[in-house]
């Protein structure tokens, strides 16, 4: 694994454009903000197919950390969130204007040991809009929300699979459920819930 004494484990951005497509990033550690990955100052992200586990940051986003005003959302497409540890958001943190979207990612086993979100962080600002759909959250643990913390702005959650999710107290949007994800060998059977969404119910 990398490392940083301060935010970025392996990566660090600013002001820059970055596509992370079919990687691993296992391991990674930073003194601040981001274990693996993390952007700022208007940073373009993109990131597919690509898996973040057992990453640790000394303050937010134990995987990936986006801070600032986006021009587009962070966006995460097919990627998978296992095990990583950090103050806030265990597996991801996009907050002070970030915008982010998530589409069809796991997030399991995560841990935020302060509070705000085992599973993600989003926040900071009331003009911040977040989007996630046929996504698994399952098992993230935080001193606070266990999932997901909103900390300011909107969400959107649909067709999302989230253990200890009930109808009544869940987040608002379309096909969420609680249905045991069924992992088979760390992945998600096909079948599952979790795995579909508005374009592939």
């Amino acid at each position: 694994g990398c490392w940083a004494s301060d935010d970025g484990g392996a990566v660090y951005a600013h002001a820059a454009r970055v596509k992370v497509e079919d990687c691993w990033f296992e391991s990674c550690w930073s003194g601040g903000e981001g274990g693996a990955l993390h952007v700022e100052g208007g940073s373009q992200l993109t990131v597919r197919r690509t898996h973040f586990q057992s990453n640790d940051a000394t303050t937010d986003g134990g995987a990936v950390s986006g801070r600032g005003a986006t021009s587009v959302p962070l966006g995460f497409e097919s990627c998978v969130f296992l095990d990583n540890r950090a103050r806030r958001g265990g597996a991801l943190a996009a907050v002070d204007g970030a915008d982010a979207t998530l589409i069809q990612c796991t997030a399991s086993s995560n841990l935020a040991s302060l509070a705000g979100g085992g599973g993600v962080l989003f926040g900071g600002s009331t003009a911040s809009v977040f989007s996630v759909s046929g996504c698994l959250f399952w098992l993230n643990s935080a001193n606070g929300t266990s999932h997901a913390h909103l900390a300011g702005g909107a969400a959107t959650v649909s067709y999302t699979t989230l253990s200890g999710w009930v109808s009544t107290s869940g987040p608002a949007g379309t096909g969420n459920n609680g249905s045991d994800p069924v992992f088979r060998a760390g992945t998600v059977v096909p079948s599952a819930p979790a795995m579909q969404d508005s374009s592939n119910p």
